[in-house]
């Protein structure tokens, strides 16, 4: 992490962003891991970021580039955060942690997490509000989800191996596809683009693929 002086140009240099668990407990500290993602800066000098293949996310004052608090979240937040002002008055700083799967080496998710900054005048601490933890069994049977949609349970035997090995061990979970309603075209399009970037699935599995996805969760 580095910090800027906006008055002096000078430049403070802190310890990378990330952690390695497996380096930290042989005692190798400060290494920084993998990075992908974009931060935000709040008018209170506070910057918010996720980025790094942790599976944390993190504010740090931005004159100094002091780490101020960290929490773990269910995936790496490869994605840049939001911040907004809740009906309450209280600001809120929203970040998706859904991982980087087998891209990045680590976990996968399709949470959105969201957090509600110190109140001052109630002295309250911030307070994690996870809405894959929050909403729980009831919003995956009932909820609308990413796509739209509940997720959709894969039928057994068939292709059914086959499409979650293709589609839900590299950028997402398979829950992801499953909130999906694509007619074959579409799901074609999307096989050819997962296997453009690297999905494990064979040209001639391809049409079993796009088959399956059809038929379970087409429209």
């Amino acid at each position: 992490m580095v910090a800027v002086d906006l008055k002096t140009g000078d430049v403070n240099w802190r310890s990378p962003l990330g952690r390695i668990e497996e380096l930290e407990a042989k005692g190798v500290m400060g290494t920084g891991s993998i990075n992908m993602g974009g931060s935000i800066a709040t008018a209170g000098g506070v910057v918010f970021i996720g980025a790094a293949n942790d599976s944390r996310f993190r504010a740090y004052e931005s004159s100094t580039g002091k780490l101020l608090w960290e929490v773990k979240v269910e995936a790496s937040a490869h994605t840049s955060p939001i911040t907004y002002m809740g009906r309450d008055g209280r600001q809120y700083v929203v970040v998706m942690a859904a991982g980087g799967g087998g891209f990045l080496g680590g976990g996968s998710s399709n949470t959105l997490v969201g957090f509600a900054l110190p109140d001052v005048k109630r002295k309250a601490l911030p307070v994690a509000v996870s809405e894959a933890v929050a909403r729980g069994v009831a919003a995956r049977k009932s909820e609308p989800k990413v796509g739209g949609f509940a997720p959709v349970v894969l039928p057994a035997g068939g292709a059914r191996a086959l499409v979650q090995r293709t589609c839900g061990v590299g950028c997402h979970s398979i829950e992801v596809v499953t909130t999906q309603r694509r007619n074959e075209k579409e799901w074609r399009e999307i096989v050819q683009n997962m296997v453009a970037r690297g999905a494990g699935v064979k040209e001639e599995e391809m049409g079993v693929v796009v088959k399956f996805l059809t038929e379970t969760v087409g429209r």
